[in-house]
């Protein structure tokens, strides 16, 4: 039995039951029904969360985070890959850009526009490993105040990669409150082809008991019963795991139908990325989730889904290609982690699946 799938199962039923209708303003006044808030928890020990009442696309799922973490904002690297789940939203983005005549939709999904025409706006990525932070003026060696104003040299903007500085903390400060990463910038906002759904996520860490530490020294084939003459009990342990977590994300709008599975599943690899960069063990996730709905044009999908048997399938497990792990474990900073990482490197063993179930994705229109 894959136990996420009974998680999942019971939150579509509670948003069916117990949810309230009204339009969306932001998809055309689209009906949906929804629930305020829901708190959806796995623990690795039950498995990867790949959902097996209908078909993870897993593909995606790996080549939107790697896309996320390299701070990419360019369309054109998910399709070198195959992978369209940003389209829509793109188009909708640069729908000036045809209305001005400066293109056709053809042109544009060739690829041979200008290169700024495939930027979705400072999203995910951005936000991730390039986030404008506190903006310093400079003020010219003689600065005049005419008319009330100053004339300034330069403008410096201070731009802050919050992956880099998650993976630092975690090294030198494990115990530390501040292992939060946000993607929610006001000053952007307008700016992006999507105002971020899953908006925030942060790192909770717990030390690991002596038996604990023993326990998976011994599971990995680190422990010695005695200490080699060459080697210090410090120098011996250093490679030992001394911490655990659990990471908890923020979601301000959930797809529950099409999106929801998918986030479920990139927060999860994150999460396993984020334990081998630091060392760490992942023990699960949380998803802390508001505005929890499903679209009317879903509904019969999420009812074909909710008559497949959650305990036909078991749990799967995620598997890293040996070199990943190595370039993850051994590497100081996370661009040089992912210099080689490609989606292949991530597989889910014993992922065995219902058939995928179609709906139409519906953008974010502003």
């Amino acid at each position: 039995m894959a136990l996420i799938d009974k998680k999942y199962h019971d939150l579509l039923l509670d948003i069916l039951q117990h949810g309230f209708k009204y339009k969306d303003p932001n998809r055309k006044d689209t009906i949906r029904t929804q629930i305020q808030s829901y708190t959806l928890v796995h623990n690795f020990e039950d498995g990867f969360p790949a959902i097996t009442t209908k078909k993870l696309a897993w593909k995606s799922v790996v080549g939107e985070l790697l896309w996320f973490l390299r701070g990419s904002k360019d369309i054109r690297e998910l399709w070198k890959d195959n992978i369209y789940i940003w389209d829509k939203d793109w188009l909708n983005y640069t729908d000036w850009f045809i209305k001005d005549n400066y293109g056709t939709k053809e042109e544009l999904l060739s690829g041979k526009c200008k290169d700024y025409i495939y930027e979705l706006g400072p999203i995910y990525g951005t936000q991730w490993r390039n986030f404008t932070g506190r903006v310093d003026i400079k003020l010219k060696d003689s600065a005049i105040i005419h008319n009330s104003e100053r004339i300034y040299d330069e403008t410096i903007y201070n731009y802050v990669d919050q992956i880099s500085n998650l993976i630092k903390g975690l090294k030198e400060t494990p115990m530390g409150t501040r292992h939060i990463v946000t993607a929610w910038n006001p000053a952007e906002l307008d700016d992006m082809a999507l105002p971020p759904c899953h908006w925030s996520f942060e790192i909770l860490v717990r030390p690991l008991s002596p038996i604990e530490i023993v326990d998976i020294a011994k599971k990995e084939d680190k422990w010695v019963d005695i200490i080699p003459e060459n080697k210090t009990l410090h120098e011996v342990q250093k490679n030992f795991k001394n911490y655990a977590f659990t990471l908890k994300w923020h979601q301000r709008s959930v797809d529950t139908f099409l999106g929801l599975p998918f986030n479920i599943a990139s927060y999860a690899l994150l999460a396993h990325i984020i334990g081998k960069m630091t060392n760490m063990i992942p023990e699960g996730i949380i998803g802390d989730l508001s505005n929890v709905h499903i679209y009317d044009n879903h509904i019969n999908a999420v009812k074909k889904q909710l008559n497949r048997d959650v305990n036909k399938y078991n749990n799967c497990e995620l598997l890293i290609d040996p070199k990943a792990e190595k370039d993850f474990k051994f590497k100081k900073t996370i661009d040089l982690a992912l210099d080689n990482i490609d989606i292949w490197q991530f597989q889910l063993k014993n992922y065995n699946n219902y058939p995928s179930i179609k709906a139409e994705m519906l953008a974010y229109n502003k």
